[in-house]
């Protein structure tokens, strides 16, 4: 399948950004390569990739980027909640949340405002521009 470059904001304005340690956070008012996910659909899941070739986990209640393959953390689900906003469901059914500081926390079984994202999408063009990733 071929996926779309993206970056999640969050309703703080702010942008998912991958931090060195390799965990997200939620902190950064532009998009720049770090903020920059490859998202693609798996079935009625997405997944998520960084630029650098890590998939997006969901594990000891935070978001990560530094898995080489998919398995059960790696894949989430889009829950609408309106037409512009939507809750991040981790596999285990809690919501990614951004917390004051920006850091995620994905321990949450609600989708209050801080676990709400919107989508900004930029469409890859072809299979061959998505592989060169």
């Amino acid at each position: 399948s071929i996926g779309h470059y993206v970056a999640l904001k969050s309703k703080n304005g702010k942008f998912l950004s991958k931090s060195s340690n390799g965990k997200l956070i939620c902190n950064k008012k532009d998009i720049k390569d770090a903020e920059i996910l490859i998202m693609k659909y798996e079935g009625r899941y997405v997944t998520f990739k960084t630029k650098n070739g890590k998939y997006i986990s969901a594990v000891n209640g935070t978001l990560e980027a530094d898995k080489d393959k998919i398995g059960s953390s790696e894949r989430f689900e889009i829950e609408w909640l309106n037409e512009d906003w939507f809750a991040l469901k981790s596999n285990a059914g809690t919501y990614a949340s951004v917390q004051k500081d920006g850091k995620i926390d994905v321990s949450q079984k609600n989708a209050d405002e801080n676990a709400q994202f919107s989508l900004i999408v930029k469409k890859v063009e072809s299979l061959f521009e998505f592989l060169r990733l």
